[in-house]
């Protein structure tokens, strides 16, 4: 059985929130190019769900670059800035 992604769990909250009625049921036995979820409509019409996660990973290199060296240098701009943890965690 394959262990669900945050983001599989974060598309059902979602999904479940914005669509009354709505349930997703998920599949935990999946062949390849099977789909994540059965999404289950109130009136009981049921439609295949994928899931697909995308990745920035320029700002995961910066994000990852300033928690490590909180200061940047002016280069683009007139001042320089430093940046607190919160703010870089955000």
């Amino acid at each position: 059985m394959r262990k669900e992604k945050e983001s599989e769990r974060i598309a059902k909250l979602v999904v479940e929130g914005v669509v009354p009625g709505a349930t997703m049921l998920r599949l935990y036995h999946q062949a390849n190019g099977e789909h994540d979820y059965d999404l289950r409509y109130a009136d009981g019409l049921k439609v295949p769900v994928e899931v697909t996660e995308s990745r920035d990973f320029q700002i995961e290199r910066d994000l990852g670059a300033l928690a490590s060296e909180p200061f940047v240098n002016a280069k683009a701009c007139d001042h320089d800035c430093t940046f607190t943890r919160s703010e870089v965690l955000l």
